[in-house]
């Protein structure tokens, strides 16, 4: 039987007297918590695809091992560590064309997936400028957030805890007692949402600026924690 209800709930005890019953005070209280605090980012993650056709699946692995290269080099030329970047998918498949309903294989199309990670927010336009001119055809995401979220966790999480206490006295002292002790608190839930930013490839290679700008938004942090406290007889 599960012990934590949403909204507020008050328990009682019956005693039974003869042919009735008489409720007595409230004993315990079950109530939620919750919180929402807002961080500024520290962290960019930009992920990438670079694909290339050939005519063989040899044309279309070397062709995507050159400009992989190529880019590579680009990143390095922006001071970013190699230990930075990482492969998170690639793969080949032939390219078909029906003729007189019969597939054939026209050629091949490799894609290479890359998460390259960045401290700070600061040069994400400039480095999705760099990529877009070295040959990336494809920006899947550009995502701020935070490089150890576990201390804004924490934070969020005390906070939940206290408005919980909070409503819990509120309701007590409306009823005419007193919260006593906190009786039983169920897992808490952590909720964690990164700012994701579109980044158009041709925009940015076309783009004036050294370093174009984008918009690093804020990382929101939520909590809700379920308390259940003693009352005040």
């Amino acid at each position: 039987m599960k012990r934590f209800f949403l909204g507020i709930l008050v328990g009682f005890f019956v005693l039974g007297l003869g042919n009735g019953a008489v409720f007595a005070a409230p004993t315990g209280i079950v109530i939620t918590g919750t919180s929402s605090i807002e961080k500024a980012p520290d962290q960019t993650t930009i992920v990438f695809t670079i694909w290339t056709k050939g005519d063989t699946s040899e044309d279309a692995q070397s062709w995507n091992a050159r400009v992989s290269s190529q880019v590579y080099q680009s990143l390095l030329s922006e001071g970013i560590n190699r230990d930075s970047w990482k492969t998170t998918q690639m793969n080949l498949q032939p390219i078909y064309k029906n003729e007189d309903t019969k597939p054939r294989i026209t050629g091949y199309q490799m894609t290479h997936q890359v998460q390259v990670t960045l401290t700070g927010t600061e040069k994400a336009g400039r480095v999705v400028k760099v990529l877009a001119e070295s040959g990336v055809q494809s920006i899947n995401s550009v995502r701020f957030g935070l490089k150890d979220p576990k201390g804004a966790q924490k934070e969020a999480l005390a906070l939940a805890a206290r408005d919980a206490k909070e409503k819990a006295g509120l309701v007590a002292q409306a009823a005419g007692t007193a919260i006593k002790n906190v009786r039983y608190m169920g897992e808490p839930q952590i909720g964690y949402q990164a700012y994701s930013e579109y980044a158009d490839v041709e925009t940015f290679k076309n783009s004036a600026e050294e370093n174009p700008p984008v918009w690093a938004g804020s990382v929101v942090i939520t909590a809700t924690v379920n308390m259940e406290l003693d009352l005040v007889e």
